[in-house]
């Protein structure tokens, strides 16, 4: 349980003063982050010549000072931190998630008017909320084309396949082409490693428009590439970023043309566009047109489908009880009805969840603040305030950012009860802007080689006899 978070907010917010908190109280810096000793009152570079000298403290006490609502000096203090009772102590670095991204690829032995079925399993918070403990968990199905020369599709082709699971793929309801906060998929794109043909050749001659949800292309005056006209079967292959640029193998998904008006200047794709409105520029480099048979003629293992994880999902700010924290959406992929024997799926991206967002971690401080002071928001005067009862989003921390975290977990040591000592667990979250770089030693204020908020860290563990602890924190820091 998150007991308590504080929050620094000046531009150095570590700071390591060789005074008491005394002192500090009366000439520091609002918005400083100070750490001391309970018993002594001392702050940092005392306790570190202590920790230097092998002493340990009994107990440890984190403040930041900042101006209450009347205009006074005040402290926001955690609760005492006693050094035995602390379990671990870790740094998680702050930054934004990474979606997932997995490929479908070897895909191979396709028949004509066959069903080929993917089903994928989605995870988040907010699906959690829904499904409690089952699984959430989607069936995608394509039925093949027809057999015959006249469908397009005598023998069955790995294209149709690709195409027609995107299509139910990116039509599903939760995903971010018809949800803004998308609970699935960003896209599911069709792609070939075949070598994009020159440019030159195979261009579009006027500005083509795209829709997002709509599978029409509007031409500009003609629907024509190198002065040829676009036909049915024909492969178009667009940049998916959705923005000007060259196309190549590794960022184009593939479409095929399943109707063309010359009249109306309009192109028919096989399933729509999942990015906002794009105009293709003429004679550019982020399109090109693979005739039908140039595209058909592609072997089966050029193809490939791949799948995007929806983006990054963030709390908003202000009083909000129920709060989900902000979440990248994880997926496995499993092949099915036909396709279980006859394609490969493998990670391309593994999904990284987002630390240290700066509106969860308000969210947090309020939550914790209502722990400590129960009646906190029971009324209309009461409200949490920011600068305050929280402190993200003053000076300079940015809600939109992100924070570092050092995350304490201790207990209380037991405290009595009706029967028997209680030990209650309990974390406390130091949230701070300051880069790593200066947490690891560049602050002004240090006095010695402890007194940077991490090597006091490294060294206080060190003398609690914690070294595998204190290992995996070097890790951490040397990877972060």
């Amino acid at each position: 349980m998150v007991t308590q978070v504080l929050v620094p907010f000046a531009a150095d917010a570590v700071v390591a003063p060789d005074a008491n908190i005394q002192t500090f109280v009366s000439s520091g810096t609002a918005g400083e982050l100070y750490v001391y000793d309970p018993d002594t009152n001392l702050t940092l570079n005392d306790i570190s010549a202590s920790l230097n000298a092998g002493n340990l403290p009994r107990a440890m006490k984190w403040a930041v000072k900042y101006t209450d609502e009347d205009g006074n000096t005040a402290l926001r203090k955690s609760d005492e931190v006693p050094l035995s009772c602390i379990r671990s102590i870790r740094y998680e670095a702050g930054g934004a998630g990474t979606a997932k991204v997995m490929t479908i690829s070897g895909v191979g032995n396709i028949d004509c008017e066959s069903e080929y079925c993917l089903k994928v399993k989605f995870e988040s918070p907010e699906i959690a909320k829904t499904y409690g403990y089952q699984d959430m968990v989607k069936t995608y199905s394509y039925v093949t084309r027809c057999c015959g020369t006249a469908c397009g599709c005598p023998d069955g082709a790995v294209w149709d396949v690709l195409m027609g699971l995107s299509e139910q793929l990116m039509g599903d309801q939760d995903s971010a082409m018809n949800s803004g906060t998308a609970k699935t998929l960003a896209s599911a794109l069709v792609r070939n490693s075949t070598t994009v043909l020159t440019a030159a050749t195979y261009d579009n001659d006027e500005i083509w428009t795209l829709t997002k949800g709509s599978n029409i292309i509007n031409c500009t005056t003609s629907c024509q590439y190198n002065s040829t006209n676009v036909a049915v079967g024909d492969f178009i292959g667009i940049m998916d970023t959705g923005a000007a640029g060259t196309i190549s193998a590794a960022n184009a998904t593939y479409y095929r043309v399943e109707a063309v008006d010359t009249t109306a200047l309009t192109i028919t794709l096989d399933r729509p566009w999942h990015l906002a409105t794009y105009a293709v520029a003429a004679d550019g480099s982020d399109l090109q047109v693979l005739p039908k048979a140039t595209g058909e003629s592609y072997a089966d293992s050029t193809w490939s489908l791949v799948l995007n994880g929806a983006a990054q999902v963030n709390p908003s700010g202000g009083n909000n009880v129920n709060y989900t924290p902000s979440y990248m959406v994880d997926f496995s992929v499993g092949l099915s009805c036909n396709l279980d024997c006859n394609a490969t799926v493998s990670l391309t991206t593994a999904v990284v969840q987002p630390e240290g967002y700066g509106v969860g971690i308000q969210q947090m401080e309020i939550a914790a603040a209502r722990a400590n002071k129960p009646y906190l928001g029971a009324t209309i005067q009461d409200q949490p305030k920011s600068g305050y009862d929280y402190f993200v989003g003053t000076g300079t921390s940015v809600a939109a950012g992100y924070h570092n975290q050092i995350i304490i977990d201790y207990t209380d040591c037991g405290h009595p009860s009706a029967e028997q000592p209680i030990i209650s667990a309990k974390r406390l979250i130091l949230a701070i802007d300051d880069s790593l770089t200066t947490l690891l030693g560049a602050d002004a204020g240090s006095g010695d080689t402890d007194d940077d908020l991490l090597s006091f860290f490294g060294r206080l563990l060190d003398v609690m006899g914690m070294a595998p602890m204190l290992e995996q924190i070097d890790l951490d820091l040397t990877t972060s």
